[in-house]
């Protein structure tokens, strides 16, 4: 192949990731106007789809005219820091229904929101940290890697969400 698959990708993504973001910014300006936190979310989705499309069209650009890339090195990479800047506003986000972690439970009870956003931001800073170890793994070990990591950062906030409000029913709250 001559590369020109992929860098044909490069003319159809970018239109598709700016449809996204106005379809993201539509929705979230009608959705989360009244929340306290709805600039902050805003502001993060604002750059946070063109930080993506960039890199994609970057990765894609260079797998047209590269044959040596490591893919799963610049996805772990993009995926750690993401996760890493995921940990650490988690736990400061007010229940909304744009961004975060909308369970039955976490959007019935504020303590068990905040609660469950504490353990998903160590979780996600956690994952994130793994996403950069992973990128020194080899390449046959860093899909897997990565699987188990997002399987994890959405998994276990959704368990302890489950356990602590088993624990307030128990309490009697």
């Amino acid at each position: 192949t001559d590369g020109w698959a992929f860098a044909s990708i490069f003319l159809i993504l970018p239109p598709v990731m700016l449809a996204i973001h106005w379809f993201c910014i539509l929705f979230t300006s009608i959705i989360d106007k009244n929340n306290p936190n709805g600039k902050r979310i805003f502001l993060l989705m604002l750059w946070t789809i063109p930080a993506v499309s960039l890199a994609t069209c970057g990765i894609f650009l260079t797998l047209a005219f590269s044959e040596t890339v490591r893919v799963f090195t610049f996805v772990s990479l993009a995926m750690g820091i993401g996760m890493l800047i995921l940990g650490n506003y988690m736990p400061k986000i007010t229940r909304n229904r744009t961004m975060g972690i909308k369970t039955r439970l976490t959007m019935a009870n504020e303590d068990n929101w905040y609660a469950t956003h504490r353990v998903a931001g160590k979780t996600f800073f956690a994952g994130g940290l793994i996403m950069l170890i992973n990128m020194l793994l080899p390449m046959q070990v860093q899909c897997f890697v990565g699987i188990v990591v997002l399987l994890a950062c959405a998994v276990v906030p959704m368990i302890y969400s489950h356990r602590f409000y088993k624990k307030q029913l128990a309490q009697g709250k």
